[in-house]
């Protein structure tokens, strides 16, 4: 059984035996201690170390840099009571972690692979959240990925809905999670909050310039705003907006803009949600 474990995803953290160890400065240590047990059991050349990590300074520097670093993370390991150099094992050319450690993003990733929900919880924030590095921000994104992958396997499976949302919050276009989650509310007989996820996948397609699967919008045709056209007050046409609630307040400012404008205003109720509606006349007040 691993005796040190190590949370990447979120905020950091070094344990040994579930007790909590002191962890390195954050930046370069903490980002090379992460590559360094990633890699664990690999000597790894110093100066392929240098060149990862301080990539546009001279490799002079570079390695002086390293030492540092290096010595920042033996620190942090003596602080918890550690052996470091048994740990971190370094001689002129290599450096090398040596235990057995548990990476709780190779766990996930490991999950999701697998479609195991358990993976989920692994998930508590970005790989490495506090580091820029090249190669942090290509295992980041690889992560983020595999999340992803994991939530939208399991948005397909009979309990779909109960993920619906985090996926979306990622993903505002995958149209197979706001299914589910509208089916969802639906068999609850929840129509309004249905509704509501209806037109917010459909904003989200239209402010992206883009345009759901036509299946979708038949699917869920029901839950389309209605549209109510009464006679003007006065001659001319109507300008007609559905479900105040649903506004804006960019949009609720333009309307009180028109409704000065045009001021004629009546009100009633359309449509099967019997949302509101106003109907402003469309001859505005100076030209009567």
């Amino acid at each position: 059984m691993p005796t040190f474990a190590v949370c990447v995803l979120g905020a950091f953290s070094l344990s040994r035996q579930g007790r909590p160890l002191p962890a390195p400065a954050a930046g370069k240590p903490r980002s090379l201690l992460a590559f360094l047990v990633i890699n664990r059991g690999r000597p790894i050349a110093r100066d392929v170390l240098a060149e990862t990590f301080w990539p546009d300074a001279p490799l002079e520097a570079a390695r002086r840099n390293l030492k540092t670093a290096l010595w920042s993370i033996r620190r942090a390991l003596r602080a918890g009571g550690c052996d470091a150099d048994a740990l971190l094992v370094a001689d002129a050319g290599t450096v090398r972690w040596t235990p057995d450690t548990v990476v709780d993003a190779e766990q996930l990733l490991a999950a999701a692979k697998n479609g195991d929900r358990d993976g989920l919880a692994l998930y508590r924030g970005p790989f490495l959240e506090a580091s820029y590095d090249d190669w942090v921000t290509i295992e980041r994104e690889r992560i983020e990925h595999a999340y992803e992958s994991l939530l939208a396997a399991l948005v397909g499976g009979d309990d779909g809905a109960d993920f619906a949302e985090a996926l979306i919050a990622r993903n505002p276009f995958h149209e197979e999670a706001y299914r589910a989650l509208i089916r969802r509310l639906l068999a609850d007989g929840n129509v309004f909050a249905a509704r509501s996820v209806y037109r917010k996948a459909l904003r989200a397609f239209a402010e992206a310039g883009l345009e759901p699967d036509s299946s979708f919008v038949s699917q869920f045709a029901q839950l389309a705003p209605r549209r109510v056209v009464a006679p003007a007050p006065r001659s001319g046409a109507v300008v007609v907006i559905d479900d105040l609630h649903a506004m804006t307040g960019t949009a609720r400012a333009a309307l009180a803009v028109l409704i000065e404008a045009y001021g004629e205003t009546s009100w009633g109720r359309g449509g099967s949600s019997g949302a509101s509606v106003a109907m402003l006349a469309a001859a505005p007040k100076h030209s009567r």
